[in-house]
C-alpha cells in the first residue's frame, strides 16, 4: 500500500463531465508508484470513502504533468482546497492513451466496477459471516459503483432478505 496526503487542487473537469467526478492531487515527478488505475481508500475530515485513483500524465487528454486524480464513490459536495489521505491499493490497469472520451468513459465505468469488485472481495475474504451469500454482496458494490446510493437502495433489500435466512 502507498499513501499520499495533499491538498486538493481545481482541474478541468472532464471526470465530473464523465460521471465520475475527481479530486486531484499534485504530486511529484519522483512519487514512487508506478502512473495507472488503482483501487483506493480515500479519508475526507474523517470520513472514509471506497475510490478509485489515477495516477499519471493524463495522456487521453494531452496532459503534460503527473497528477493524482481520485473518485470517491458515494461522494457528494465539493473537495477543493481541503488534504486528503489517499491509500492506493490494488492496481487495475496501467495508464494509457484512449482514441476518444467515449472510449475513456467505458474504461472507467470498467476500472469502477473492477473497483468494486476488488472491495466485495475483501469483504468476503475478511468478514466470513458475508461469505455464503458473496454474490449479493459483489452485486450491491457494483451497484454503488454504477448507480450510487441509488444502487444500494435497490440492493440491500435482497440483502437483507438473504441474511435472515
Amino acid at each position: 500500500m502507498v499513501i499520499v496526503e495533499g491538498v486538493v487542487i481545481g482541474g478541468n473537469r472532464l471526470g465530473r463531465k464523465l460521471g465520475f467526478p475527481t479530486a486531484n492531487i499534485a504530486i511529484d515527478d519522483d512519487l514512487a508508484v508506478e502512473n495507472g488505475v488503482y483501487s483506493s481508500k480515500v479519508v475526507v475530515e474523517g470520513e472514509e470513502y471506497v475510490a478509485m485513483t489515477n495516477v499519471g500524465v493524463r495522456p487521453s487528454v494531452d496532459g503534460s504533468r503527473r497528477l493524482l486524480e481520485t473518485h470517491l464513490f458515494g461522494f457528494e459536495g465539493l473537495l477543493y482546497g481541503l488534504k486528503l489521505r489517499v491509500e492506493l491499493y490494488d492496481k487495475i490497469r496501467d495508464e494509457k492513451r484512449f482514441g476518444s472520451v467515449d472510449e475513456l468513459r467505458e474504461q472507467i465505468a470498467k476500472d469502477a466496477s473492477e473497483t468494486m469488485r476488488l472491495k466485495a472481495s475483501d469483504v468476503i475474504r475478511f468478514y466470513p459471516i458475508y461469505r455464503k451469500n458473496s454474490s449479493l454482496i459483489i452485486s450491491a458494490f457494483q451497484a454503488i459503483s454504477k448507480e450510487g446510493m441509488k444502487g444500494v437502495m435497490r440492493v440491500v433489500p435482497n440483502l437483507i432478505k438473504n441474511f435472515k435466512k
